[in-house]
């Protein structure tokens, strides 16, 4: 439809997106959130001021760790919003690229780990005899007895073993496109 904003030649349907996408970012006050997990901050989803709204409001609370992908500028054009996010003294900005996207993905795991487990080390209570709870080292080795395939999901890997991609801009994970050789050929994709 020719009343929907544009991105380059893509049309988004703001009012769709933030019927779904919003309410998977707003959080009670009473809800018990540690992580929330944004795919992305990007040209599209900026078209929607609930969605600037509801990002604005999740870096503000404190004790919500936010990992998420960041438009980065292209060819010199420059998206406020995304500066603003990445200017903030909270936020640790990795620049990802095709030669380092391995490495950061580890980082960032292992971070969202250890800051997982070093949180439930600050509030590990007392028995009745007065023992520490050992919950976050339970927790830490419980996650290394982990199945290849549940650790695979944590990495973000798909089933198949391909690496989810698309972050920081970047839309290397994408089937590349296809084009037919010869149709008489053998009709198959190539």
């Amino acid at each position: 439809p020719t009343h929907w904003p544009k991105v380059g030649s893509y049309s988004v349907d703001v009012v769709s997106f933030e019927r779904v996408g919003i309410p998977s970012l707003l959080i009670s006050p009473n809800e018990n959130v540690d992580v929330v997990i944004c795919d992305e901050i990007g040209r599209m989803e900026l078209k929607s001021p609930k969605f600037i709204q509801a990002i604005r409001d999740l870096l503000r609370r404190k004790n919500v760790y936010i990992f998420g992908a960041i438009t980065a500028p292209r060819y010199g054009h420059r998206v406020p919003f995304c500066d603003e996010v990445s200017s903030m003294k909270e936020v640790e900005v990795h620049n990802i690229k095709k030669s380092n996207r391995d490495h950061i993905r580890e980082a960032l795991r292992s971070l969202a780990l250890q800051t997982y487990v070093s949180e439930k080390k600050a509030f590990t209570s007392k028995d009745e005899n007065g023992a520490a709870s050992r919950e976050a080292e339970n927790i830490s080795s419980d996650s290394k007895s982990r199945s290849r395939r549940e650790k695979q999901k944590s990495l973000g890997t798909r089933p198949s073993g391909r690496v989810s991609r698309g972050i920081g801009g970047s839309r290397t994970g994408f089937p590349e496109k296809k084009s037919r050789k010869n149709s008489q050929e053998d009709g198959e994709w190539k």
